[in-house]
């Protein structure tokens, strides 16, 4: 319950992001992969990246865009194709990153 509201806490007062404007943190951690507009980079493509992130987004759902943040993602071989965020980023910085991945998803 306690992590339930720390969360809310957290969307709660993290920062509104326009659906055209990428947040800080977008631009500073998920810009060279996956571009300031979600298109894949080509440093993007080579490691797996989608070739528009909010398009893959679509039929993702918060707690999915927050495990791959966190966990980062893997090839079925084990190589890393997305690094683990959850010791970079903290819980307002991920929340703000999902908040306007699901905004530019749903436009």
């Amino acid at each position: 319950m306690r992590k339930i509201l720390v969360v809310l806490a957290l969307v709660a007062t993290a920062p509104l992001v326009s659906a055209s404007e990428a947040p800080p943190v977008f631009v500073k951690k998920c810009k060279s992969c996956h571009g300031k507009d979600g298109t894949a980079t080509k440093a993007g493509l080579r490691r797996g990246s989608p070739a528009n992130l909010f398009e893959a987004s679509r039929d993702k759902s918060r707690e999915e865009l927050e495990r791959i943040i966190k966990d980062g993602v893997f090839s079925s071989e084990g190589k890393k194709k997305m690094p683990p965020y959850k010791n970079k980023l903290n819980e307002g910085e991920i929340q703000t990153i999902i908040q306007y991945i699901l905004k530019r998803a749903n436009l």
